[in-house]
């Protein structure tokens, strides 16, 4: 009989609640990232005609490198704060199959303030010193696959600063996670329940993804099991 001593993914959690160390441990993470894995993150296999997900745009580069190798596939471009939004706009005016969107997803139609800071937004309700908010809109995410009538997402990509947990969950609640073929997920780990949110909602994403890739806390890739 085997017994685990301790739990390694709590173990590294927990050091990532100590700001010192979660900023030179997720530094190293990203710099073996880019050095050795990140090419096979974005070996992702994509017909004409695919439909991508990109999930906190951002400044559209997450899109323009997928569209440079896949010009026929489709976007949509989730970008809640507006000075991104217009940027993202502003980058892919003249190309008529990416839809940027001036919204976020969530389990629920809201209005929430996230902060901004730098290149990231942040969910959550604390504040610190004289950090800025801006009120943001974020919808459904099932009920923009409802209505949009898609069938099928090749690829979701996710980097929302948390927000994972509550689109993620919304998908698999709505018996939705199958309709995605390749889940990029950025995993954040903030709040002290974050880590239950995670190792939960990853076993539920494992009945129906397998997992080609994880490096904890920069990228997760999963791939839809072929039923």
């Amino acid at each position: 009989m085997k017994y685990q001593i301790i739990d390694y993914f709590f173990f590294k959690f927990h050091l990532y609640r100590i700001k010192f160390l979660k900023n030179l441990l997720h530094s190293l993470r990203v710099i073996e990232f880019m050095n050795k894995d990140e090419k096979r993150l974005f070996d992702i296999e994509l017909k004409p005609q695919s439909l991508i997900f990109d999930v906190g745009g951002y400044e559209g580069t997450f899109t323009g490198r997928i569209f440079k190798k896949n010009q026929k596939c489709f976007f949509y471009i989730f970008e809640p704060i507006y000075s991104y939004y217009k940027k993202i706009k502003k980058r892919f005016e003249n190309i008529e199959n990416i839809y940027v969107l001036p919204f976020g997803l969530s389990s629920i139609d809201k209005d929430v303030p996230l902060e901004i800071n730098f290149d990231k937004t942040s969910h959550s309700i604390k504040t610190f010193g004289d950090a800025d908010f801006e009120l943001c809109s974020l919808r459904n995410i099932s009920n923009f696959i409802k209505e949009k009538n898609i069938e099928t997402i090749d690829l979701l990509k996710l980097n929302v600063e948390g927000a994972e947990y509550e689109i993620l969950s919304n998908l698999i609640e709505n018996k939705m996670i199958h309709k995605v073929n390749t889940l990029l997920i950025q995993f954040h780990l903030n709040e002290s329940e974050d880590y239950y949110k995670y190792k939960n909602l990853r076993k539920k994403i494992l009945e129906t993804h397998n997992c080609e890739y994880n490096a904890i806390f920069v990228w997760e890739k999963f791939k839809l099991k072929a039923f």
